[in-house]
């Protein structure tokens, strides 16, 4: 569905629910790509940087397609296949 952005911030403050719900998004998505942004700084090895992501999102990380996976972990498909 798409609205104007107009649109979108009267929602936003007729419906305070909706608006809680909209910043708790934001928030968790900012802190989100912060780690991120952090383990990438860090330059952690490959192996460890695969099971940080594992124990990150567990119950999800076995339906994911390894190519998907390393993209978001920034590494070449074949460090997950060894390590995996």
């Amino acid at each position: 569905m798409l609205i104007e952005k107009v649109e979108f911030e009267n929602i936003c403050k007729e419906i305070p629910a909706f608006n809680d719900m909209v910043n708790a998004i934001i928030d968790r998505s900012f802190v989100a790509s912060q780690k991120k942004a952090h383990s990438r700084r860090h330059q952690h090895p490959g192996k460890e940087k695969i099971c940080e992501f594992h124990r990150a999102i567990s119950r999800y990380s076995r339906r994911v397609l390894k190519t998907m996976i390393a993209s978001y972990l920034v590494l070449h498909t074949e460090t997950l296949s060894g390590s995996a």
